[in-house]
Parts: structure tokens; sequence; C-alpha cells
């Protein structure tokens, strides 16, 4: 008897389905990146061969690209402590950005889109910024794994194109234990990236690079671009200065006279404040020049032999040869001028609204509420 073919379709769906359960199975893919592939493959087709080494070679050929700046895989020197150096390998990020400008439609467009909604010059540079997450897999343990990711991209290029991860572009994502193994860590790796941008024995952002983009006939554009802006959370911003960060006597690396929760001289010399006051009027605000005048005289004072752990635990600095801030005011990141607090890890990673969410749900559930957690 023929099936009718309602249980023919039925069976098609079924045999569908446990081909792509098999497919997850032959090597570890995770759902998403499954999908990615199959989306892929049912827009482009299949690659004509695709075996393990045709891929690592077409990844080869693809680090090789030559451009104007040198080849987009390129390698920077790690200062290590007893006076070696290890070499790291970057996506260089001139040579990125003018071959994705070169050959990319979409990016082309969006470069000329913002060129002509900000135009470009010496006097009117682009916003260079430099945003920095350490990525892990175990939060509770030591894990050999994490990697010291550092983008990058450009302000005017608009809220929401730098809302979409294809707006930035990745510097460098090295094992984040060889990046401690450094002087200074991780403030010893962001000095050796500078010149990637900045070179001024070779090229350098500020003074302008050429970039062909796609499309535009052949005509070149001059793109201007100066550093202002460091973005990341805390841990990020206390180990590329060298503040005390959240856990010290200081908590905060931009004011003078906060406190942490509880300090004594918060309740006696009437200067101090401890960090649950809310009158921002009575906050005294650093700047560069007075973190750089702590740091030089921690250094004097180390210089002559004298013991300044007390000195930096009250004033919330620690001076350390290889960090960036001891190049002071010729410092590429400044702590006042440029640190950019990341939104996402103050308000939602750990941050303020998980506070709040569990104190409004430890009320709603003594006044007896009934509450949906996962309707909120």
């Amino acid at each position: 008897m023929k099936p009718s073919s309602g249980s023919a379709s039925a069976d098609d769906r079924d045999a569908k389905r446990r081909r792509l359960i098999d497919l997850s199975h032959n090597k570890y893919i995770s759902g998403a990146g499954l999908a990615s592939t199959l989306n892929n493959v049912r827009e482009h087709g299949l690659p004509d061969k695709s075996g393990r080494m045709t891929i690592t070679r077409a990844r080869q050929a693809a680090c090789d690209t030559h451009t104007p700046f040198g080849q987009l895989i390129q390698t920077v020197a790690l200062p290590m402590p007893d006076g070696t150096t290890t070499e790291i390998h970057i996506q260089h990020p001139l040579a990125m950005l003018y071959d994705t400008c070169a050959t990319s439609p979409g990016f082309a467009d969006l470069m000329r889109a913002s060129l002509a909604r900000k135009p470009c010059t010496r006097e009117t540079p682009w916003t260079l910024i430099i945003y920095n997450d350490e990525v892990g897999v175990s939060p509770l343990k030591h894990d050999t794994r994490k990697v010291e990711s550092v983008y990058w991209s450009f302000l005017e290029l608009g809220t929401l194109a730098l809302s979409t991860e294809e707006a930035w572009f990745v510097i460098s994502a090295p094992r984040s234990d060889i990046i401690h193994a450094a002087g200074a860590g991780f403030s010893t790796w962001m000095k050796a990236l500078f010149p990637s941008f900045f070179n001024p024995l070779g090229h350098d952002l500020s003074n302008g690079i050429m970039l062909k983009l796609h499309g535009n006939n052949g005509v070149s554009v001059m793109l201007h671009a100066t550093f202002q802006i460091f973005a990341a959370d805390e841990r990020a911003i206390k180990f590329l200065f060298g503040c005390k960060g959240s856990g010290g006597v200081k908590p905060c690396a931009l004011c003078l006279n906060i406190c942490k929760l509880g300090d004594p001289r918060s309740k006696t010399d009437g200067y101090a404040l401890d960090i649950s006051c809310f009158d921002i009027a009575k906050f005294k605000m650093a700047s560069d020049e007075s973190i750089c005048a702590i740091l030089r005289t921690l250094r004097d004072k180390m210089a002559r032999g004298e013991n300044v752990e007390t000195e930096q635990i009250m004033w919330g600095w620690v001076y350390n040869p290889h960090n960036i801030m001891a190049m002071f005011e010729a410092a590429p990141c400044k702590p006042v001028a440029n640190t950019m607090f990341d939104w996402m890890h103050i308000y939602l990673v750990d941050g303020i609204w998980n506070v709040e969410l569990f104190f409004l749900l430890v009320y709603l559930k003594a006044k007896k509420v009934p509450v949906n957690v996962c309707g909120l």
C-alpha cells in the first residue's frame, strides 16, 4: 500500500532532523556555529575542497595578504622582566583597515557614509576607540585558555554600527598567562601595541594614512585619527594604569577623596568621603597631572630606598617602572583623559542592575508579592 503524502512528508522531516543531529556529532561544534555554517553553505554553496589542510592553507594565505602597511599578521615584541622578549602575533590594525576598506563593499559603504557625515582632516581627526576584555571559560579557577582580547574602532562610524561586532577589529588575543608574565602585565602589552597605530618612525594615524575604498574607482581617501577612548571594565583599568582598584582604600582612580565604605577618615577629617556618598559636588576629581605627581613621588621615594607601601595604600596608586604610566605625561593612554568605564560591566555583569534586582526581589518576597522572575 502506498504511504500517504502526509506520512511521507513527516518521514522526510524526521530524516532531516536526524541528519542535522548527526552533523553536530561528527566533531564538536556549538549550535550557533552549526547554524552559521549551514546558512553559509545555503547562501554560497559548498567549496570545491574542504579538507583540514586546505582550510589551513586558505587561512595562511589570508594571513599573508600584503598591504602598504605590511602583512595582515605581524609580530610585536613583549618585554619580559629578565630582559628577554616574547614575540606575539597581532592582526596589524592599519593593514587590516586597508584590506577591509579595499575588499568589503559593506564596510567601504560605511566608511564613505561616515566620512561624508564627519569629514576627516588633520585639524578634525576621527576618534580611535580601544576596548579590552579578558575572555575565559571558567570563572571559578585558573583558566589557562583565557585570552586578553583587544579590539578597536572609530567613534565616527556611529552608534548603530558600533552596536554590531562587524564594526570592531581585533588587534590581538594572546593567552593571559603570557601577558601577565610581563613586567607590568597588561599595561606592558598595551604600551607595546600603541606603535601599531602611531609610529613616529613609520605609519602614524595622527599624521594620516591613505585608504582605498571598494568601488571608489581607484580614488584614495586620507584618514586622520587620534586616540581618545579606552573602554574596559574596572579590572582592566586597574591593570592598565596601576591603580589599586575597587579592592583598595581608594576604590576610584579618578577621585582624590573617595574612600572605601567604612574608612575611618571619612568620619573625621571632613575631606575624605566614603563610596556611599551621593553628593557629587563634594567629590574632588583627580587630573592626569595630579596622578603623575603621585607616581613621581612614589618613584623618587623608591629610588631613595624608602618603603612606600603605606603611601601606595593611602593614595591608591602603585608605581611600576614597566607600567604605561611610568611614561608620565608622555603616556599614550591616560586615566583621566581617556578612560571610559564599560557600561555593560557597570550595569549588567555583576553590576548595579544585578544588585538592584536582588534587593527588589527580597523586598517583594517580604511583602509576599508573587513574582515571575522570567517575566521581569
